[in-house]
């Protein structure tokens, strides 16, 4: 979504003007709400702390900034700082909005128009701070590989992709093969996020129905689910769940037992917005994953058949999790792979020197 023409470098408040001469209803009223509050401290708090930030930087007198998402970069975005400022984020802000609005619908949600018309309002508003706030960084890196292009597209000035940084597991005790009669399926994740939960309505309504055909009357299969806000699942959703198979366990603080408990992740998740960090979480405590391509788009480096299981079809994915059932020998490769790749590519001591040459490429430049 393109910021320039109408928007312009107008004001907030000039810009609904213009739409208001343009005729369109309801406008006016969000006009006046616009007065009543600060926009840009309402939509990314951290606009609210830059002269806090300002005083304290005066203070502690570094050599650089580092912000870590939005909010952190809106308080070092000031243009009057001479220090270097470097910024991580993660899913765009305005990333939400439009899969929320699908969702809603499809469990009979109903918005009035005005509403609809300020989350219009609101993205296009998200959209201008951010381009204000990586246009202000001198380096800005996203954890999400499409993330970072687009965000460069969006601001036209580069944001480079950077792997999130993981622990790693230390055990060496292999998830693949367990001995125990019912292969344990694990979904992570809280509902409150709209990304898990269109992946939980993609679970249930697509993949379950694959599960309980492949996996005869002897070959027992569970599900547990792990995060919090159940409760803010349609009703209509959170009654599909009522099987035999699942059991919703909420949030918990020993996630590790229900790991080593577990024999693949699966994260059905059929939307590319931002990264999945469960996933890398997975591969660093060695339990594999099959998921959804659409997470790919954040982690190019999932390579189906090497580091994971991964189809764009909830008929294969609930196959791929079949198959990790029936070959736990051939898991175990993928296993390690995956493993490897966190290793390698996602640690700290990687994030770290990645990190450092950038800069050092930036000071040279």
């Amino acid at each position: 979504m393109d910021n320039e023409g109408l928007w312009g470098d107008q004001t907030d408040d000039q810009f609904i003007e213009e739409l208001i001469k343009m005729g369109l209803n309801g406008v006016s009223k969000l006009q006046n709400e616009n007065k009543k509050i600060n926009f840009r401290a309402k939509l990314i708090p951290g606009f609210r702390y830059e002269k806090s930030l300002l005083k304290k930087i005066e203070e502690i007198d570094p050599s650089i900034l580092v912000g870590y998402h939005w909010d952190a970069l809106a308080m070092i975005s000031k243009s009057d700082y001479s220090l270097t400022k470097i910024g991580f984020v993660g899913d765009p802000l305005d990333g939400p909005f439009s899969l929320r609005s699908k969702f809603n619908k499809r469990f009979h949600v109903k918005n009035s128009f005005l509403s609809n018309l300020k989350s219009l309002f609101i993205i296009y508003f998200l959209r201008r701070y951010m381009r204000s706030i990586l246009n202000s960084m001198d380096l800005s890196f996203a954890f999400a590989a499409h993330h970072a292009e687009e965000l460069s597209v969006l601001s036209k000035k580069k944001c480079r992709y950077i792997q999130t940084p993981m622990p790693l597991e230390k055990s060496s005790k292999t998830k693949s093969i367990k001995n125990t009669k019912t292969f344990s399926i694990l979904l992570l994740g809280h509902m409150f996020g709209i990304a898990t939960r269109l992946g939980m309505e993609y679970f249930i309504h697509e993949i379950y129905p694959e599960l309980k055909r492949l996996f005869s009357s002897e070959e027992n299969f569970s599900i547990n689910i792990v995060g919090d806000g159940k409760d803010s699942l349609p009703r209509e959703l959170i009654s599909e769940f009522d099987k035999k198979e699942i059991k919703f366990l909420g949030p918990i603080k020993d996630l590790d037992s229900i790991i080593d408990e577990s024999h693949i992740l699966l994260v059905p998740i059929p939307v590319d917005l931002g990264i999945r960090v469960r996933i890398l979480t997975s591969f660093s405590k060695k339990l594999p994953v099959v998921c959804h391509y659409s997470n790919s788009k954040g982690i190019p480096e999932l390579k189906d058949g090497l580091n994971c299981l991964m189809s764009n079809d909830a008929k294969n994915l609930a196959e791929k999790c079949y198959f990790a059932f029936k070959n736990p020998e051939n898991m175990q490769e993928i296993e390690k792979n995956a493993f490897d790749l966190v290793k390698n590519k996602f640690s700290v001591n990687f994030f770290s020197n990645t990190f450092q040459s950038l800069i050092g490429e930036k000071n040279a430049s």
